[in-house]
């Protein structure tokens, strides 16, 4: 199966009421015309997304107050020429797409998201000549269509499931793995680690409490939140949900806890011992969200402390064959950031925003598959110059044979490939006990709303091994107190592989069968020399990551403080220092009027005493020195001013 899932996570508020006399008069600027906005084919009928231009912010500001505070639905922006053609089209529903996040609402006007803006028009209106009108407005930058993300594989194709019985009994017949490594007993089914569900949880909130405790616009998101039915409650019983995000979310986060199966990043089982998932749902049975919801789910993610961004979903490559019933997708980077601008502005805030200066990395990294439409490019929106792209190797690192490649691909990663492996002619037996399939990913599942283990085939599949290698690297670099840009941890990613390009020359071919479970099934040649330079560096290597990690970056730094009169900031100087918990520190104010200091437990306390900036030294017992910053302001917070 070859499958696409975005997770993440994000934010919605719903806006007011405006009524007339919340206009206010702005003249319009008429643009010259512009150039036609591109309308994707399967475009939502009645939705449009537009974004004004940031001199408009003060009104659209002003009538989104006075709306929220009638306690109504929004129904228009409040600028007049605007307005006017809202009224002319049929405009009933206009809503900021961001929602009001006291916390990141600097950053997010700073990276102009709170100017997005989603409109719903009768169902009849034309959205091409709305989408003109609107974009002459010289009011308004940007216009682009709303459309649903779609799965690339069939939900109703069948699936093969193992049991954590027969995990068991598989394990007992078969030789034992090195002291030392994966203790759980899928690991013998599991060649893609060979050779190659801690969830996050938002403590601030409660599920199905009813309210919104942490500010952020959502209810009860505790563990993410389910931006299709715009809800805190999870689903996965519908029948056509397969488990896909399971498996994806195994193969990074399962625990290597002696039962089931583990994953690359999973810890041995004790508390915070593995990376965290932090739930995004995009996909509901038969549904999906739209991509407004997409890009409130991506900034949802970078604003909730998510630094690596895995999307095993996307659009068909532009190389998709249309005869095999694939619709083309952009082919240029141009022609998707023109089609698709919301999407590229809000994968850029993540790339930009997510993660810390102080931390083990300033920047986000986005990981993408890269398609599985047997093409010779990769898809967007992983074909972005500033995404991490990945294409799947089968278990002897021939390309998997349904895998995009191409120039935009970055690296690759075990994908599975039953077309190579599986007898032509035979069933991918759906199973529980006995059977297994030979060449596909073993991970995490659902079978009937309950936890099931089982087989998966795609770039889906290759893109977390990708994921889970990163976040495996990242928390090795916060064991050795290493700090990364996004782009130099990305970089070292690159470097940290085994190539494959030799492996591909010399004239060497590869046969799978496609529809191989058809007896008629008809042999398929891959000259593997078409694939040299464009499988990315190589197949993803953990093991060189880490080595590679020491040394490289530079030292974590102790960060400036923001404090208010009469406030008080603590900072844990162990996350700072290696073996930070085993050593002593002493801190030293330079002005104690103006800040005072003290430590205990490995916790230094800032107090603000009155309005000024000073200097505090920290020493530490292995001998190093830093010095830092305090800054005292009447109003202040540890990220900046109130």
């Amino acid at each position: 199966m070859k499958k696409r899932f975005l997770y993440i996570a994000l934010i919605a508020l719903t806006l007011g009421a405006c009524t007339e006399q919340d206009i206010v008069e702005q003249p319009s600027i008429p643009t010259d015309g512009g150039t036609e906005v591109r309308l994707p084919a399967d475009v939502n009928s009645g939705e449009l997304l537009i974004k004004f231009k940031p001199e408009m912010t003060d009104i659209l500001d002003r009538t989104m107050t006075r709306a929220a505070g009638n306690g109504g639905v929004m129904t228009r922006s409040g600028i007049p020429s605007t307005d006017e053609v809202l009224e002319i089209l049929g405009g009933y529903h206009f809503e900021r797409i961001f929602p009001v996040d006291s916390k990141n609402e600097e950053r997010t006007r700073i990276a102009g998201l709170h100017l997005w803006y989603q409109v719903k028009f009768d169902e009849g209106t034309d959205l091409q000549e709305a989408a003109r009108r609107l974009s002459q407005l010289g009011e308004i930058s940007k216009v682009q269509g709303n459309s649903r993300i779609k799965r690339a594989y069939n939900p109703k194709s069948r699936r093969s499931y193992v049991s954590q019985a027969a995990l068991q009994q598989r394990a007992a017949t078969r030789s034992g793995v090195a002291a030392g490594r994966f203790s759980d007993p899928g690991l013998a089914y599991q060649w893609h680690y060979t050779n190659s569900g801690n969830i996050w949880v938002n403590d601030k909130e409660e599920l199905y409490a009813g309210t919104d405790a942490d500010g952020n616009g959502y209810k009860d998101d505790r563990y993410g939140y389910n931006f299709v039915h715009n809800t805190a409650a999870i689903s996965w019983t519908d029948v056509s949900d397969i488990g896909h995000g399971t498996h994806v979310s195994g193969t990074i986060a399962a625990m290597n806890n002696g039962y089931g199966v583990c994953g690359i990043a999973g810890g041995d089982g004790t508390k915070d011992s593995g990376v965290k998932i932090m739930i995004c749902q995009v996909f509901a049975g038969e549904n999906s969200v739209s991509l407004n919801g997409e890009a409130q789910a991506i900034k949802y993610a970078a604003d909730n402390g998510a630094v690596i961004l895995q999307c095993s979903w996307g659009y068909n490559s532009s190389e998709a064959n249309e005869v095999e019933g694939y619709s083309p997708g952009p082919a240029t980077e141009k022609e998707w950031a023109d089609t698709y601008p919301l999407e590229k502005e809000i994968l850029d805030y993540f790339i930009n925003n997510a993660g810390s200066p102080n931390g083990v990395i300033d920047g986000g990294i986005a990981i993408f598959a890269s398609g599985n439409e047997y093409a010779g490019s990769a898809s967007y929106p992983g074909a972005y110059s500033k995404c991490v792209t990945v294409s799947a190797v089968a278990a002897d690192f021939t390309p998997a044979s349904y895998t995009n490649f191409g120039p935009e691909v970055d690296i690759s990663a075990p994908g599975g490939d039953t077309e190579y492996y599986n007898a032509i002619g035979e069933e991918d037996n759906e199973f529980w006990e006995n059977n297994e399939v030979s060449g596909s990913i073993l991970s995490t599942m659902i079978r009937n709303g309950s936890p099931a283990y089982g087989y998966m085939d795609g770039t889906s599949m290759a893109c977390p091994h990708v994921s889970g290698v990163a976040a495996l690297g990242l928390s090795y670099a916060v064991q050795q107190r290493r700090h990364f840009k996004a782009s130099e941890f990305v970089a070292l990613l690159k470097e940290s592989v085994k190539p494959v390009d030799n492996w591909y020359s010399g004239g060497k071919k590869k046969t799978y069968y496609r529809n191989h479970n058809s007896p008629a099934a008809a042999p398929s040649v891959m000259e593997l020399s078409k694939y040299i330079g464009k499988m990315g560096t190589g197949v993803v290597d953990a093991g060189k990551l880490l080595n590679n990690i020491e040394g490289s970056g530079s030292d974590m730094k102790v960060p400036n403080v923001y404090v208010a009169e009469g406030g008080t900031s603590t900072v844990n100087l162990a996350y700072y220092f290696v073996n930070g918990e085993t050593l002593t520190y002493t801190c030293t104010s330079d002005d104690a009027a103006v800040a005072t200091v003290t430590v205990g437990n490995n916790l230094m306390e800032v107090t603000g005493v009155k309005t000024g900036a000073t200097h505090i030294t920290v020493k530490v017992s292995n001998g190093s020195e830093q010095t830092i910053t305090v800054t005292v302001r009447k109003n202040a917070n540890d990220n900046g001013w109130m």
